[in-house]
């Protein structure tokens, strides 16, 4: 009778619902009855996977963020409390944003020191013991069978990892899949089969299989009947878990009624928008509400990746910056929070109404805890648009003490709002729109507290000689998205340096380009990266790139970008435009013998050096910002040492920075989709157009004035257009300067001259919803005419802390030089300073003022330009780091730039020497005086009673001679050495007869 009645019940409602108005309906209680004696399947909880390389930079982060970040995921009642943690079986392939390590090089080797995966493992189970472990291969090593997946290797391979993972680090890992979201055939499932038996004769029949992580939400494994578990008892009999992946909170009810427990095995993605975490409130609701699927694994645990790569920005947080130790939390650990924080794996769902779609938009989910009185309900009104108002009825032994409320808005996440108190069993609480709440019995729950530091660039110039590092490990930074590099011992004795260690291909899991990695920060420009490189193999290849400024992945794996190779086959160099050789010559590449390779992008001219002998400088205007990278031609040794990067002062300056952009339509009217994304000088956002794209779509920039242009660029995300024109505003109607084709992922188009004060690109052939990067604009014409110039940004302070006074303020404050490097005077009279690109006549330096052949003017960037007498210059504004800083001519031709970077107190960055294009951090300050020094740094180091080693700063790629003496008192000074200092400066001399009488040493530049 009892259960009629909540059967009538609800046929009630809903008639009531359906026969009235919208509002009124919406104003309507809901009744949900919670049952204690209606239990349905257990929850199997909550995790997270680390996989794709996607948690590659979180182990480079300084101490304590690094911990603070651990925390965020896996502490309980802190943050995301993520209760699995399913981690790749690396094998030295691409999967997905890079490559992860393999144990395993040969069938020989067993190393557990490669990657990070083991050492995320251990972070996770000491602030939780009781996460559960998985983990899963992508790909694998060329040897496993030889070369095929489904191999006896293969299973060997699996138990040597998990059984790794126990003996040298004390991890129990609780699951492992199969191959991830591989075609399934007779094949694949026998060869599981295998795998179990494998693992039973390994002493691993603990561990718990997983399959078949198909992707696209595809059951095979359970209804295919050729191969599926509903017709193979065995395979059925082997198989604990069937996992999908992305299944679209949806199962047939082939796999719901397999008598199996279902997994969404890779779900997601998560993402740092609050759009992207209501999402996943969806998923970990309706997963089971539609899919009966009890276990959710997100991809990624946390974004530790370059946003240049594949699938950016996956994680439930964001951490890919570790020189800064900023970190960013995403709602999306809040929203994780509202179910790990409130039910632990082993809960039951609620059935009988208690876990269902709410008919006003959203949805709910009742766990009960294992005391049987405990529970805790987690609701969703995503799609809600008006307030929904549910009556709780308590049954059957549930607690009726204070019911605790957690509410996340866009604007605020996991707050607690207090507690209310049920009354006969019975209360109600009105849950808003656009939110997700949880109310339940338990106590304990926290939102953790720790404040992540402010974001900094990635800090030039840098300079790694890999001698820091335990041999066997990865160096900082460096993301490794074809083959593996790992440090190593140079075999003539002289430290260490970084291999390529991979000596033939995998079985892949997706497309690869050969093996590279790569370092920075996509936004770069103007700077030099140089590298010495040893070719080991007879016909092969090493290279440096720059300017890679987006890697498409999966089916296409070629990185954007330029890349300088030394080739021995062709006994030359050679420069690529992605896969465009775009510049060659003969060049000395002998194998085993060490050579350096230096490629300097200033706007779009690129000089390329051979040991230092500058082999040619082209303009090319294919690529205008990205990372750097280093590199090999194939699966073989070589070695890299000492890499080093610098800022060079700035090429051309892109007019779109201080234009306002428009579109004829947005994605979802998202803002994170807007058309201020393509000038907002980050290549990693991105605009993107609603779907369906209509006819004749446009992407405009508008400038509050009129200005003059020649090139347009664009940087594309997956190359959806193949039809466009540019046009300009003549201040009546729209005129086409070009009609252009297929656009790649990047491109550029040379118009005629014009000025305007409006610009944009009009679709007219594309598919799918274009989306750009970037949409530039320059006048190559300014530059170009500038390449040689007089007049140069020298030197800069903007934390003068005590080392010179402002005269006109008394204080310390920041200041510039200008540098003459021309043997004639130049009148600055009319000349620009700016320090933003949305405004180039920022302050115009008055008359009175010029620079003398090879002179200086200071420049105190106080805001007191009224002080201008005739001596140094004040400029009406501030310096601040990091800002823009620029130099132009009266007619607003740019001359010099330079990108300001954070500086230490007292520290001043400029070139050595003077008018030098390269930006270094100077070991002491030269306001209004040459930068033109050889330094001596503190201190002498013996080595031994006969070994004496001297450092010292002169200018870079310089030679330098030491001179010694035994007095300063008439003496002669004697040559010992002849020393090349590095791209910095750098450079060593070690005395192997040092006598302990006393000795002075002379460096000298020519």
């Amino acid at each position: 009778m009892l259960l009629s009645n909540r059967i009538l019940w609800g046929i009630l409602v809903a008639v009531l619902i359906s026969g009235i108005g919208e509002d009124a309906a919406f104003s309507q209680t809901l009744n949900i009855t919670l049952d204690a004696k209606q239990p349905g399947r257990t929850f199997e909880g909550i995790g997270a996977v680390s996989a794709g390389a996607s948690s590659r930079l979180l182990i480079d982060y300084p101490e304590p963020q690094r911990s603070q970040i651990l925390d965020y995921l896996f502490k309980p009642n802190y943050g995301a409390s993520l209760q699995h943690l399913k981690v790749e079986i690396g094998g030295g392939v691409n999967s997905t944003d890079g490559t992860e390590p393999t144990h395993m090089l040969t069938r020989g080797d067993m190393n557990f020191t490669r990657g990070y995966e083991w050492w995320l493992m251990q972070q996770a189970k000491l602030r939780n013991p009781n996460v559960m472990l998985d983990c899963l291969a992508w790909g694998a090593p060329g040897w496993i069978g030889g070369g095929n997946y489904y191999s006896q290797d293969m299973c060997d391979y699996i138990a040597s990892f998990i059984d790794g993972a126990k003996t040298n680090y004390g991890l129990t890992i609780n699951f492992t899949g199969t191959h991830n979201e591989a075609s399934l055939s007779k094949t694949a499932t026998a060869w599981m089969k295998q795998l179990r038996t494998t693992l039973n004769a390994s002493g691993l029949q603990n561990v718990q299989l997983v399959a078949a992580d198909e992707g696209g939400g595809t059951w095979n494994i359970v209804t295919n009947t050729g191969y599926g578990l509903l017709y193979d008892s065995v395979l059925s009999n082997d198989i604990a878990r069937v996992g999908a992946h992305y299944p679209q909170s949806t199962s047939p009810a082939g796999a719901q009624n397999c008598g199996k427990i279902l997994w969404s095995s890779e779900d997601g993605i998560g993402g740092s928008t609050w759009r992207a975490a209501t999402n996943l409130a969806k998923i970990f609701n309706r997963n089971y509400i539609n899919g009966r699927i009890s276990g959710t694994e997100i991809w990624s645990p946390i974004t530790s990746y370059y946003d240049n790569l594949a699938a950016s920005d996956s994680g439930l947080m964001r951490a890919n910056t570790p020189w800064s130790g900023n970190y960013q939390i995403a709602p999306a650990i809040w929203i994780t929070a509202h179910t790990t924080q409130f039910a632990a794996p082993g809960w039951k769902y609620l059935e009988g109404g208690a876990s269902t779609m709410l008919s006003g938009g959203g949805s709910l989910i009742t766990l009960l805890s294992p005391n049987q009185t405990d529970y805790s309900v987690i609701v969703e009104t995503s799609d809600a648009s008006s307030p929904q108002t549910i009556t709780f009825r308590l049954t059957n032994g549930l607690s009726t003490t204070s019911v605790n409320i957690w509410q996340s808005t866009q604007t605020n996440q996991f707050m607690n709002l207090g507690s209310l108190n049920p009354v006969n069993g019975v209360f109600t609480y009105t849950f808003l729109p656009g939110c997700v709440y949880t109310l339940s019995t338990t106590t304990g729950q926290a939102k953790g507290n720790a404040v992540p530091v402010a974001a900094a660039p990635f800090p030039l110039p840098f300079k790694d000689n890999f001698e820091s590092y335990i041999p066997g490990t990865t160096p900082k930074y460096f993301s490794d998205q074809a083959g593996t590099f790992e440090i190593f011992s140079r075999a003539d004795g002289q430290g260490q340096a970084l291999r390529q260690i991979l000596s033939q291909d995998g079985i892949r899991w997706t497309a690869e380009w050969q093996p590279y990695s790569l370092i920075g920060d996509a936004s770069w420009t103007d700077y030099e990266v140089s590298e010495d490189v040893l070719i080991e193999t007879n016909g092969g290849s090493a290279f440096i790139m720059g300017r890679v400024g987006s890697v498409p992945g999966f089916t296409n794996p070629l990185p954007d970008g330029y890349w300088l190779a030394l080739n021995n086959a062709a006994f030359q160099w050679q420069l690529y435009a992605s896969t465009n050789l775009i510049a060659w010559g003969a060049a000395n590449a002998s194998v085993q013998v060490w050579h350096n390779l230096r490629l300097a992008m200033h706007g779009s001219s690129l000089s390329c050096y051979i040991d230092q002998t500058l082999v040619t400088n082209i303009v090319d205007f294919s690529y205008a910002s990205g990372m750097a990278g280093l590199g090999c031609g194939g699966w073989y040794g070589a070695e890299f040492d000492n890499f080093t990067l610098r800022q060079l002062h700035g090429g051309n300056i892109d007019l779109a920075l201080s234009a306002t952009a428009s579109a004829s339509s947005v994605w979802q009217n998202d803002p994170t989709y807007s058309a201020g994304m393509v000038n907002d000088g980050d290549p990693t956002t991105r605009w993107n157009t609603a779907y369906p794209t209509l006819p004749n779509g446009w992407l405009e920039l508008d400038w509050p004035t009129p200005v003059t242009f020649n090139r347009t660029a664009y940087l594309q995300y997956s190359r959806r257009i193949f039809g466009y024109q540019i046009q300009h505003w003549n201040g009546s109607s729209w005129i086409t300067d070009t009609n252009c084709g297929t656009m790649g992922a990047y491109a550029t188009d040379i118009l005629p001259t014009v000025t305007a004060s409006k610009v944009r690109l009009v679709l007219t052939n594309m598919t799918s919803a274009p989306s750009l990067y970037e949409f530039s604009v320059y006048n190559d014409a300014v530059f170009q005419a500038n390449q040689t110039q007089p007049v140069w940004l020298n030197e800069w302070m903007v934390n003068n802390t005590h080392t010179l006074i402002d005269p006109a303020t008394g204080q310390y404050e920041p200041w510039f030089e200008i540098y003459n490097e021309t043997v004639t005077n130049v009148n600055l009279a009319g000349y620009y300073l700016t320090t933003t690109v949305t405004n180039l006549h920022q302050f115009q330096i008055p008359s009175g003022y010029s620079l003398a052949p090879h002179g200086f003017l200071l420049v105190w960037a106080d805001g007191l330009s009224s002080q201008n007498m005739g001596q140094d210059l004040h400029a009406d504004f501030s310096l601040q780091s990091p800002s823009f800083l620029a130099l132009l001519t009266d007619n607003g031709q740019m001359i010099d730039a330079v990108n300001i970077k954070p500086q230490g107190a007292d520290v001043s960055s400029g070139s050595n020497p003077d008018g030098d294009p390269g930006i270094l951090n100077l070991v002491s300050a030269t306001p209004g005086n040459s930068n033109n020094q050889i330094w001596a740094l503190p201190s002498a180091c013996f080595l031994t009673n006969q070994v004496m080693v001297l450092n010292f700063i002169s200018f870079p790629y310089t030679s330098n001679r030491i001179m010694t003496a035994n007095s300063l008192q008439g003496s002669v000074w004697m040559p010992v050495a002849t020393l090349f200092s590095d791209g910095l400066g750098n450079f060593t001399y070690a005395n192997s007869n040092a006598v302990s009488k006393q000795q002075f040493y002379r460096a000298i530049t020519p």
